[in-house]
Protein backbone atom coordinates (compact mmCIF):
# COMPACT_ATOMS: atom_id res chain seq x y z
CA UNK A 1 0.00 0.00 0.00
CA UNK A 2 1.32 3.46 -0.96
CA UNK A 3 0.92 6.33 1.01
CA UNK A 4 0.78 9.34 -1.46
CA UNK A 5 -0.73 12.23 1.25
CA UNK A 6 1.91 14.60 2.20
CA UNK A 7 2.99 13.94 5.79
CA UNK A 8 4.71 16.09 8.76
CA UNK A 9 6.79 15.33 11.58
CA UNK A 10 5.66 16.85 14.59
CA UNK A 11 8.11 19.68 14.85
CA UNK A 12 7.08 21.05 11.13
CA UNK A 13 3.29 20.95 12.68
CA UNK A 14 4.27 22.81 15.41
CA UNK A 15 6.16 25.37 13.22
CA UNK A 16 3.44 25.46 11.24
CA UNK A 17 1.03 26.10 13.53
CA UNK A 18 2.47 28.58 15.18
CA UNK A 19 3.42 30.35 11.81
CA UNK A 20 -0.65 30.51 11.13
CA UNK A 21 -0.98 31.91 14.74
CA UNK A 22 1.40 34.53 14.70
CA UNK A 23 0.51 36.08 11.11
CA UNK A 24 -3.36 35.99 11.62
CA UNK A 25 -4.53 32.90 9.90
CA UNK A 26 -2.96 33.25 6.50
CA UNK A 27 -4.02 30.50 5.08
CA UNK A 28 -7.70 30.54 6.17
CA UNK A 29 -7.68 34.02 5.22
CA UNK A 30 -6.75 33.22 1.41
CA UNK A 31 -9.61 30.28 1.85
CA UNK A 32 -12.17 33.27 2.53
CA UNK A 33 -10.68 35.17 0.13
CA UNK A 34 -11.13 32.61 -2.77
CA UNK A 35 -14.22 31.97 -1.39
CA UNK A 36 -15.18 35.44 -2.12
CA UNK A 37 -13.55 35.23 -5.70
CA UNK A 38 -15.30 32.10 -6.50
CA UNK A 39 -19.27 32.79 -5.06
CA UNK A 40 -19.44 36.43 -5.00
CA UNK A 41 -17.35 37.38 -8.02
CA UNK A 42 -14.66 39.41 -6.05
CA UNK A 43 -11.34 40.21 -7.27
CA UNK A 44 -8.97 38.28 -5.22
CA UNK A 45 -6.71 41.57 -4.15
CA UNK A 46 -9.78 43.54 -3.23
CA UNK A 47 -11.07 40.30 -1.38
CA UNK A 48 -7.72 39.91 0.85
CA UNK A 49 -7.81 43.46 1.10
CA UNK A 50 -11.17 43.08 3.03
CA UNK A 51 -10.44 39.51 4.68
CA UNK A 52 -7.69 41.84 6.15
CA UNK A 53 -9.64 44.74 7.39
CA UNK A 54 -9.07 45.13 11.41
CA UNK A 55 -12.78 44.43 11.78
CA UNK A 56 -13.11 41.32 10.19
CA UNK A 57 -9.40 40.27 11.82
CA UNK A 58 -11.17 41.28 15.40
CA UNK A 59 -13.84 39.19 14.42
CA UNK A 60 -12.45 36.27 13.23
CA UNK A 61 -9.80 36.06 15.73
CA UNK A 62 -11.77 36.73 18.69
CA UNK A 63 -12.86 32.59 18.91
CA UNK A 64 -10.47 31.32 16.08
CA UNK A 65 -11.74 27.33 16.70
CA UNK A 66 -15.27 28.60 15.95
CA UNK A 67 -14.46 30.29 13.30
CA UNK A 68 -12.79 27.42 11.11
CA UNK A 69 -15.22 25.36 12.43
CA UNK A 70 -17.90 27.65 10.71
CA UNK A 71 -15.78 27.78 7.86
CA UNK A 72 -14.44 29.85 4.75
CA UNK A 73 -18.21 29.71 3.17
CA UNK A 74 -19.50 31.30 6.36
CA UNK A 75 -17.16 34.05 6.67
CA UNK A 76 -17.43 34.84 2.88
CA UNK A 77 -21.38 35.23 3.48
CA UNK A 78 -20.73 37.63 6.58
CA UNK A 79 -18.73 40.00 4.77
CA UNK A 80 -20.69 39.99 1.64
CA UNK A 81 -23.39 41.26 4.21
CA UNK A 82 -21.19 43.20 5.89
CA UNK A 83 -19.62 45.30 2.67
CA UNK A 84 -22.44 44.83 0.03
CA UNK A 85 -21.75 48.10 -1.20
CA UNK A 86 -17.96 46.92 -2.59
CA UNK A 87 -19.45 43.84 -4.73
CA UNK A 88 -20.06 43.92 -8.00
CA UNK A 89 -23.93 45.23 -8.58
CA UNK A 90 -24.40 42.01 -10.65
CA UNK A 91 -23.78 39.65 -8.08
CA UNK A 92 -26.39 41.32 -5.56
CA UNK A 93 -29.06 41.44 -8.13
CA UNK A 94 -28.20 37.87 -8.58
CA UNK A 95 -28.10 37.35 -4.74
CA UNK A 96 -31.35 38.89 -5.08
CA UNK A 97 -32.91 36.61 -7.57
CA UNK A 98 -31.97 33.73 -5.82
CA UNK A 99 -33.46 34.70 -2.26
CA UNK A 100 -36.87 35.77 -3.93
Amino acid sequence: MINNKRTMTREQLRNKLNYEHEHGYPSFRNEIAKVLQDKYNMDFSKAKEIVWDPKIINKITEDIEWAQHMGPNFWAKYIYEEYESVFPKRVKNLELQVSN
